[in-house]
């Protein structure tokens, strides 16, 4: 097995939730089983010494904090993201390992237990991150925010490891097969995802289809039934927070999907049978505790519509089918009417084969002007489909046909057809996701100048949601050819999307002497800017640009902007109103009796005591201290912190 392809199966995403704590655990075994195979060879050791030498020196935080705020502000809700920051600063971060761009922490959880988060870093963003706690009500948990904060704070206390990829590296093919071995014998769970990459990657050495033994679908069905009753007794214990139910049923559905890509659709199509007859027959007490079939309804559908494009099918099984689709909808409550008409129209539907064809027409590879919701899904797996066979000009002529436009654009720039992408995208880009995807493509060709032409204009567009990432890859690609007009421009467009402190400053580096009209161009745009992840950023440019007033405004209307660095700014022009923020927050926690906590007040207070002394009220501070003795003497932790504030 290629070792990305093994490190791609043990990415955190690739697998379920409850595997996350034991893979973290995987990583420091590969290392020790690593060390043991290597550790008769002193040179190796050598190497190995060197390596670490190298990650160490190269370990850098990859954004700023205003960059930081603003990612964790897009993926988080107001109380996670502040959760989070209180959990950094009191300390619930237990242990943070980089591995080149894998952020790996322990975070003490509200249980008394330990939860596992992992954040894969890019050069400007985050890509990915989980955590092994249950929380799920959108965005971040505050786990994975103090880890980011704390990568951020204390990057010497980050530890650095190698990564998965560099410590696979470092085995011969027969080593590697070692180091399986001995991982599967160590966590005998991770067989059945090795097996399916395996199968993925090496379909060739499966026997023909005539030959092929026919799955155990009972296997399946007893799956199928203890996944559901095992939910339905978690929630009769009072579990409510698990629904489970989709994630493990998605597992068994891919390997379904599995089974597609290798070419065995038929046992596909009788596993995919054994799971919805087995839900549709046992889920009405699933039901009854308000466990929702749409999603795993949804995945079997698009996965019965590829099986079904996937093979040729005589009319008696074409009937079979329809009848069985049809009664599980009905007795399931469920909607499988895209696979349903994947079944009646196959690839020998006469309005699809005109399309397919070239032959394309208002109407598209339906009879009707009427949209049909599952539309560009359906067209999407054809798409699959035909990409797979290699039948090109055909998967153009339905991609252009059916609207997929980002398809049809990229798919002529890698079958080399750079002039027609360039000239067709003028008419049909519309929107800033199209012209990213599509400038990438061109950037992987080699084709630079072209990659910059598009990336440009679809910065003009006023279509997407994607003009901040595509703004960032424009001014990268636009420093590499050392244009710096373009440069400027993506910079702006960048910041109008996704205000920063660290744009701003930036786009003054860049303006030079341009710099007063740009900047009254942005600082007007900014008051304007009423996104309320964007609200961070304006106290923080407000502030750059001793506005404080104006900062101060935004700072009573949203208590979560608040943060010492922000009353450190402030203390010199308003000491009073820092005085007044700084005690507010600080009696909110001595008030709740929370000893944990208590260094955060301190930390409030010392602001609070600067601004005094700023202030030349010292005996305003000396007073307000007593009245805190006098309210809480009796909490001897907190009065212990106080104590160097005399």
């Amino acid at each position: 097995m290629p070792i990305s392809a093994l490190k791609l199966q043990l990415q955190p995403e690739n697998i379920q939730i409850a595997t996350i704590s034991k893979l973290h655990q995987l990583l420091g075994d590969i290392e020790l089983l690593i060390f043991d195979i290597k550790s008769q060879n002193s040179l190796s050791f050598a190497i190995n010494e060197g390596l670490w030498f190298c990650i160490r020196k190269n370990m850098s935080i990859s954004f700023s904090r205003s960059q930081l705020e603003s990612i964790i502000k897009a993926n988080s809700s107001p109380q996670s993201h502040q959760r989070g920051k209180d959990y950094c600063e009191e300390g619930y971060v237990c242990q943070v390992i980089r591995r080149e761009n894998l952020l790996e922490a322990k975070v003490e959880g509200s249980q008394e237990d330990n939860y596992l988060v992992s954040v894969h870093l890019s050069s400007s963003t985050i890509e990915s991150a989980t955590c092994t706690c249950p929380y799920d009500w959108g965005g971040w948990c505050k786990h994975i925010i103090a880890t980011l904060y704390y990568y951020q704070l204390y990057p010497q206390n980050v530890l650095s490891r190698p990564s998965l990829e560099q410590l696979l590296a470092r085995l011969n093919p027969l080593q590697l097969q070692r180091l399986i071995t001995e991982l599967v014998n160590y966590e005998p769970t991770l067989i059945e995802p090795i097996e399916n990459w395996v199968n993925r990657l090496a379909p060739s050495s499966l026997p023909a289809s005539s030959s092929r033994q026919q799955i155990d679908t009972k296997s399946i069905r007893r799956k199928v039934l203890r996944i559901i009753s095992d939910e339905v007794r978690y929630l009769e214990e009072g579990w409510n927070d698990l629904d489970n139910v989709h994630e493990e049923l998605s597992s068994l559905i891919d390997d379904a999907q599995a089974l597609i890509e290798q070419g065995d659709v038929e046992n596909a199509l009788l596993s995919l049978e054994a799971i919805t007859e087995t839900c549709t027959q046992n889920w009405d007490e699933a039901d009854n505790y308000g466990i929702e079939a749409y999603e795993t309804a949804k995945l079997l559908n698009q996965v019965f519509t590829e099986a079904f494009l996937s093979i040729e099918l005589d009319e008696a099984d074409q009937v079979d089918w329809e009848v069985k689709l049809q009664f599980w909808e009905n007795e399931w409550s469920v909607d499988f009417s895209m696979s349903r008409a994947a079944l009646e129209q196959g690839w020998d539907y006469p309005p699809l084969q005109r399309v397919l064809q070239g032959e394309i027409t208002t109407n598209t590879a339906d009879e009707t002007n009427d949209p049909i919701y599952y539309a560009a899904a359906l067209t999407s797996i054809r798409l699959k489909i035909l990409s797979s066979q290699q039948r090109y000009e055909e998967y153009l002529y339905l991609a252009k046909a059916e609207g997929q436009i980002e398809s049809y654009l990229t798919c002529l720039a890698r079958l080399g057809r750079i002039e027609t992408a360039m000239s067709e995208a003028q008419q049909l880009m519309t929107t800033t996701e199209l012209a990213l995807a599509l400038a990438k493509i061109l950037l992987e060709l080699g084709e630079l100048e072209k990659a910059l032409t598009i990336a440009k204009a679809g910065l003009l567009t006023q279509e997407g949601d994607s003009q901040a990432e595509l703004g960032r890859w424009t001014v990268e690609l636009a420093e590499q050819l050392n244009d710096v007009k373009t440069i400027l421009m993506a910079q702006i467009k960048t910041w109008e999307a996704q205000p920063s402190l660290s744009d701003y400053q930036k786009l003054k580096q860049l303006a030079g002497s341009d710099w007063s009209n740009l900047q009254k161009d942005l600082l007007d745009y900014l008051r304007s800017y009423d996104d309320w992840y964007g609200q961070r950023a304006k106290v923080d440019i407000f502030l750059e640009e001793h506005l404080i007033d104006e900062a101060i405004t935004l700072l009573d209307n949203d208590s979560y902007l608040l943060d010492q660095s922000v009353l450190k700014k402030i203390i010199p022009y308003n000491a009073e109103w820092v005085i007044k923020k700084a005690i507010s927050q600080a009696e909110r926690i001595m008030n709740s009796g929370k000893a944990k906590y208590y260094d955060a007040a301190v930390d409030w207070l010392k602001q609070a005591r600067q601004a005094y002394y700023q202030a030349n009220n010292i005996q305003g501070w000396q007073n307000y201290y007593q009245e805190l003795k006098n309210v809480h003497g009796r909490k001897y932790k907190l009065m212990g912190l106080l104590k160097p504030l005399i």
